[in-house]
Formats: C-alpha cells, sequence, structure tokens
C-alpha cells in the first residue's frame, strides 16, 4: 500500500523525532494526560477491600485491557482503589523492566473495569480527552522516536525502570483531535488485519509443535517398531510401553546438581568481559539455548569453579518465565565451554554403576515430551511463576529401551525435530517481519510521515 506525505513539515524539535506536519503541535505529556504511579502490589492485607490487579504481564501480552482479562486477586486501600481503579481512556504504561528495550510498553482501556485497578510496576495515565485521544496515546508509546526517549532515560543493570519525570517531560506529536481520531481508525482497521495474518501463522507454529511432540512422545513411550509386544506400564500417564523396556524412576539414572545463586549486582549485559551465565531466559521453546545482546547476561567477578559448565553438558530448567509454563522442565545440551550455571537450573549427573544405561541425547528427548513436562507442571509451586525442584524432577518415571534402541530412536527424532524446527523457525521470521511493519506503520502514521487522513474515511 503506498500512502502519500503531507503537503509541509516543520521541524519537531525533538532530537529523536525530527519533522513532523506543519500543522501538528509537540508537548510534553504532563500538559496532555495526568500520569500516576501505581502503589497497589500482589499482597492481600488485612483490613484492606478485595480487588484484581492488572499488573505487568497483562499489560506486556495485551493491547487492549479488557474484563476477559483473568486479573490477579488482590486487596487494597479504599484509597488506592479510589486512585487507581481503570477508567476508560486510561494508557496503562510498563515502567520497570528486566530489559531496557521492554521499557514503555502500553495498553489501552477501552472502558470502565470497576474493581480493577492498575496495579505495581506500572504507571497510570489520564488523557485530557479535549487534548489528546486516549487510543491515539496508546498507539504512540509504540512509535519509533517516541518510544526511544523512554530506553534512553531507563537506569539499571539487571532490571532497568523509568522514574515519573522522564514520563512526564517526554515528548509527544499531537495533531488536531479530529486528526487523531482519524489516525486511530486507520490503525486500528490496519494493524487487525496485521494480527489476523500473525494469528494464523501462530496458529501453524502451535500445529506443527503439536506435531513434533506427537512424534516424540510416541517414540520415548512406543517405541520405533509398530509391531513390538506391548505391556502396561502400570502408570496411567504411560500406559502400554514396549514389553522389553524398563521402567525406572529418573533417580536411578541421574542425580541433579543445582546452580548457584550468582550475584546480581555482578552482572552486566553491556560488557564483553566474564563468562556468561545461563538464566532460564535462554532456554528457546523451540528448543536449544540461545544467546543475544537481550538475554547474554555475564559475570564480573570471581566464581564457584563446581558451577562451570562445559559442551555437551546436560541441563534442565527449574523454573519458568511466565505462566503459560513455556520452558518450564525443558532440558538442553551446553553447546560451549565455560557456561555458569545459575539458580532454577539443575545440571544432570548421570550414575554408574548401575545397571540400567541411558543415552544422553535419549533422555533429552524424553525429558522435553509434554507429556513428561505436565507431570512436572502438575507438581509446581509459586504465585506469579511455576518452580519445580530436583527432587521432583528425580521422582518421575522414566522409560528405558536397551541401549542400542535409545540411540536408533535419538538419531531418527534428530532427524524429524530438524525438519520441522526449521519450518517453524521460517514461519517465526515471517511472524518477525509482520511486528516490524506493524511497529513501522505505526510510527509513520503517529509521527505524520504518511498522511492517513482519507484512508481512514
Amino acid at each position: 500500500m503506498n500512502f502519500r506525505s503531507y503537503p509541509e513539515y516543520k521541524d519537531s524539535g525533538m532530537k529523536l523525532l525530527s519533522n513532523i506536519p506543519a500543522h501538528w503541535d509537540v508537548q510534553k505529556l504532563k500538559h496532555i494526560a495526568s500520569v500516576r504511579f501505581s502503589s497497589v502490589d500482589k499482597k492481600t492485607e488485612d483490613g484492606e477491600r478485595p480487588a484484581h490487579l492488572c499488573n505487568y504481564q497483562d499489560v506486556y501480552y495485551n493491547d487492549y485491557i479488557t474484563p476477559d482479562i483473568a486479573f490477579m486477586e488482590a486487596t487494597a486501600s479504599p484509597a488506592e482503589i479510589t486512585s487507581f481503579m481503570l477508567r476508560k481512556g486510561n494508557v496503562i504504561v510498563t515502567k520497570d523492566s528486566e530489559s531496557w528495550d521492554d521499557i514503555a510498553v502500553s495498553a489501552y482501556v477501552p472502558s470502565d473495569l470497576d474493581g480493577v485497578l492498575c496495579g505495581y510496576h506500572l504507571a497510570q495515565i489520564h488523557p485530557y480527552s479535549t487534548l489528546i485521544d486516549g487510543e491515539y496515546l496508546f498507539r504512540s508509546f509504540s512509535a519509533h522516536g517516541i518510544n526511544d526517549q523512554f530506553r534512553v532515560a531507563a537506569t539499571g543493570i539487571t532490571r532497568y525502570g523509568l522514574g515519573k519525570y522522564w514520563i512526564d517531560n517526554a515528548f509527544f506529536p499531537v495533531p488536531p483531535i479530529d486528526e487523531q481520531h482519524a489516525i486511530k481508525t486507520f490503525l486500528n482497521r490496519e494493524t487487525a488485519k496485521i494480527d489476523a495474518l500473525i494469528g494464523k501463522k501462530e496458529r501453524l507454529i502451535e500445529l506443527l509443535q503439536e506435531k513434533r511432540n506427537v512424534l516424540i512422545t510416541h517414540a520415548v513411550t512406543k517405541g520405533l517398531d509398530p509391531n513390538a509386544p506391548m505391556k502396561d506400564s502400570g502408570v496411567e500417564w504411560i500406559g502400554e510401553i514396549p514389553e522389553h523396556w524398563k521402567l525406572v524412576r529418573g533417580k536411578i539414572i541421574f542425580q541433579l546438581m543445582n546452580g548457584y545463586a550468582f550475584k546480581g549486582e555482578y552482572f552486566s549485559k553491556e560488557s564483553g568481559e566474564g563468562p556468561i551465565v545461563v538464566t532460564p531466559g535462554n532456554f528457546n521453546v523451540d528448543g536449544g539455548l540461545y544467546f543475544n545482546d537481550k538475554n547474554t547476561t555475564r559475570y564480573l567477578v570471581e566464581y564457584p569453579n563446581q558451577f562451570v559448565l562445559k559442551k555437551s553438558d546436560l541441563i534442565i530448567v527449574l523454573t519458568d518465565l511466565s505462566y503459560k509454563n513455556l520452558i518450564l522442565g525443558r532440558t538442553e545440551f551446553v553447546e560451549f565451554d565455560d557456561l555458569l550455571l545459575n539458580q532454577r537450573i539443575a545440571k544432570i549427573i548421570f550414575n554408574e554403576g548401575y545397571k540400567v544405561k541411558i543415552y544422553a541425547e535419549y533422555l533429552r528427548y524424553l525429558l522435553n515430551t509434554q507429556l513428561y513436562r505436565d507431570q512436572l507442571i502438575s507438581y509446581t509451586t509459586g504465585a506469579t511463576v511455576n518452580h519445580t525442584s530436583p527432587t521432583k524432577v528425580r521422582d518421575r518415571f522414566c522409560l528405558v529401551p536397551p541401549i542400542e534402541e535409545q540411540g536408533e530412536i535419538a538419531k531418527e527424532l534428530k532427524k524429524q525435530e530438524f525438519r520441522i524446527t526449521e519450518l517453524i523457525g521460517k514461519i517465526r521470521n515471517a511472524i518477525d517481519i509482520l511486528k516490524e511493519y506493524r511497529t513501522a506503520l505505526i510510527s509513520a502514521a503517529i509521527t505524520g510521515k504518511i498522511d492517513v487522513r482519507e484512508e481512514a474515511a
């Protein structure tokens, strides 16, 4: 789609924004809206009133805050209920994050939500409706040149925060109010189209993941020979298994060594010095460990040598980063030397001298099946994220074919997994391109690089 430009531009006066349409204005946020930082945390206190809490994840994963979200239950004082109730037109913004480029993620409140409060780590913005449209302001926070102001202002090392001063004094382009409405209408329509296409591709990934899981689960519970005699495993969630396989608890096969609680004040994401600390954020939902500028953390001081990992070590993550349980229980090989084993991750150490032998690559596939991970998830603890323990991991049953058969299963699964993972990777790349286009389109409309007034009609 080709868009026209505005007939005339002027200098915005903003270093990060350059030119804007000549008839637009630029204002500090505090002149077009009021900003409050919430004091309502997730704790339940005696004497306070029950309330629902809109928290960081609700904003991070949703463009719109609506009644169908499963809000956290909490309590609040009468004054907090009055101050932080979500109202139609509010814009909710993240002010803290583990990554500087996740600062100032926004969501819009399209209708009053009685009993739902803005939670801690969030800023609640009340737009002055005669000056700025709330939904237009919500879109503005994700536009290049505007959001960059918050990323530059964020401070921290392992966790980044944004002070109220920087939100109050951030600059926003302000078109005439009727033009804001037109831009909002255009963006709602166009982003809905892009989101629908992204949704279809994400569904295709889900189907491929399900296919991969079915293939792996069948291979590590039934084997590759469809004619093999079967027997009842005696475990309901496993069902029948090949007659010549053994069923043992994990503790017969391996031990787990917990990771070390490395001190956060010595972490660095900017330095190229020091060994890399493996964290739960390095576990890829599609398999393997990955490291990039966003999730690579280095340790800057001395450390206990027993927590140094070597290539081909097998490690398992004991926690999850969100309520979705995408990585809890995921087991992966270390691909290079001298990584550090952080807390919430454990190293698998195989027992020696036992009659039951296991091939490491086969065990990785077994532990990564959704069937196995679901058993761990069902015994997890935690309020906002789930955790499991080495004891619970080692208490799960493991299916053990003869060692030669384990090797054959692992070889076949590696071939099948590669094909599916490669296809998923291509689809994810396509999704990333669509998301980049979505952000670019929002940025162009919000900053006046394209004139969409006729397109919105």
